[in-house]
This record gives structure tokens, sequence and C-alpha cells, in this order.
């Protein structure tokens, strides 16, 4: 059985990461803040969608772990057409069911992660030249970082 590392932010955002970029129909994955996330424009579409943006919030640190919290948006293009926003809707949140799925069902052989389940998912249109629609979701990830000057790392 492989030896069991206490995990960091990094870690966690990786494992996320792999989730994510794993599933087919996902072609921009980016983390960082809400100013960041890239709204489509006729004159200048360089993301590729669907579209995941992950966006850090708090971290509750305890004495064996530590909770993370993040906002996971999932999006498409919605051009506004009669429709086609509640169909995005449906595609994006089956997208963010499959992350989830993909997540909670995985075995990290080195990392101990656990992603707390329900999740909540907001559902949001964001009209701009090109609309785009989707699902915000606030994920919470239970990492296990036990106190201990000799176990965490310093990088």
């Amino acid at each position: 059985m492989p030896e069991v590392y206490s995990s960091t932010y990094k870690n966690v955002v990786e494992s996320l990461r792999s989730a994510i970029e794993s599933h087919i129909g996902i072609k921009t994955f980016i983390v960082g803040p809400p100013s960041t996330i890239e709204i489509p424009d006729d004159d200048n579409i360089v993301i590729k969608y669907p579209y995941v943006h992950l966006i850090s919030q708090s971290a509750t640190i305890g004495k064996g772990s530590t909770i993370f919290d993040f906002d996971l948006i999932v999006m498409d293009l919605a051009k506004d057409q009669s429709g086609l926003e509640e169909r995005t809707q449906s595609a994006m949140l089956e997208i963010t069911r499959d992350i989830i799925s993909k997540y909670t069902l995985t075995s990290w052989p080195t990392w101990r992660f656990n992603m707390k389940i329900p999740i909540v998912s907001t559902p949001f249109v964001e009209g701009f030249k090109n609309s785009v629609s989707g699902w915000t979701s606030q994920i919470q990830i239970e990492a296990l970082t036990p106190l201990s000057n000799c176990e965490n790392p310093v990088l």
C-alpha cells in the first residue's frame, strides 16, 4: 500500500484539473479569480467552449484536514435563440455531474481527498456580445492535512 502524504492546496487543484480535463466535452479549464473569467466577444474569441473556471474561496484548517471551498463554473455559448439557453443549461449541468462523479469515484493513491456531497449548483445566463449559460457550483473538498512539524511541506 502506498504511503499517504499530507495534501496541499496545489494537490487539490491538480486533482480537480485531472478530473475536469479528462472530460471529453471540456475545451478550456482555467483557475483564477472572477476577474479572469473570459467572456466571449465576437471580435476576440480566445477561449474554447464548453469552458470550466475554478475560483478558489476559503480554506478551513482543522487538526487533521483542511476544507477547501471553490466555485466551479461550467458554461457554454448560448446565443439567445429560443430554447438554446435551457438546452445549454441542461448540458452544462450534466457536465457538472460528470465532473463530480469522476472526482468522487477516483481513488487517489497517495493523497486523500473527499468532495462533500450534496453540492449546490445555481444556473446563470450572462448576455454580452455573445451569451453564455451554465451553472455555478459551490464545492468543498476535504484534504488530509494533519498538523505536524514533520509532515507538512514547506513549498
